[in-house]
């Protein structure tokens, strides 16, 4: 599907953006990044092309190594645990998600580096917006019609879940149609650029495996270990 960034988003890129650039608060951001910062966001929000793509698949069986659907296998045992958990017919949904845009969209050979790490971090954090409101759009709206549950999304290279889980995700759905591509590294083309499963069933225990997880200083940690949904 296609899907254009409201105007709306510049205020909660903004913020997600000066997080990511280490900044507690915008207040004491340098003015020179600041600057930085606003023209990334607007030469994004001007460049990018939002798509989406995802489709539903049956959880035929669990196995020590993980899930299998007749895509493949998700090969990550936190991500079967918290399947083994839900209740009722299990599915596992697979999505892609591109903003249309390389880093090198967005940088000439002779600019600074900062500008590159910023544009980057703001083309990150804007690519993870329209992903969010994609999924709320499509299937997720559909899970709520049905009265399903749902869990967050999951990525290869996260947690316990090797990168060549890029595999399994392009197996299930048809990427170029929305103009993505994986290299022979499990490398997506273009580079702004999600793929990822979540989890669909009746009864769903947490929204992340993070729940089994006892590293407790892990940087992508979405749940504290053994905190059931709210």
């Amino acid at each position: 599907m296609k899907y254009d960034l409201p105007r709306d988003i510049f205020s909660i890129a903004r913020s997600m953006v000066v997080s990511r650039l280490g900044y507690s608060t915008q207040d004491g951001l340098d003015p020179d990044i600041s600057t930085m910062v606003d023209r990334a966001i607007e030469s994004i929000l001007s460049a990018a092309r939002p798509r989406g793509t995802y489709r539903k698949l049956l959880v035929s069986r669990l196995t020590k190594k993980g899930i299998i659907t007749e895509a493949g296998i998700v090969e990550s045992s936190m991500f079967k645990q918290l399947a083994s958990m839900s209740k009722g017919e299990k599915h596992l949904v697979f999505i892609v998600t591109t903003l249309g845009l390389s880093l090198n969209d967005l940088c000439n050979k002779d600019d600074s580096l900062a500008w590159q790490m910023v544009s980057d971090a703001a083309a990150s954090e804007i690519t993870e917006i329209a992903a969010d409101r994609i999924d709320e759009l499509a299937w997720q709206a559909d899970a709520i019609k049905d009265g399903l549950e749902y869990t967050w999304r999951f990525s290869p290279g996260y947690c316990d879940w090797p990168l060549r889980g890029q595999e399994v995700i392009f197996n299930a759905v048809d990427a170029g149609t929305i103009g993505v591509s994986l290299t022979s590294s499990y490398v997506m083309r273009p580079e702004k650029t999600i793929s990822a499963i979540a989890l669909v069933a009746d009864s769903i225990p947490f929204k992340a495996p993070c729940a089994f997880c006892l590293r407790k200083n892990c940087p992508w940690r979405r749940l504290p270990a053994n905190e059931a949904k709210g």
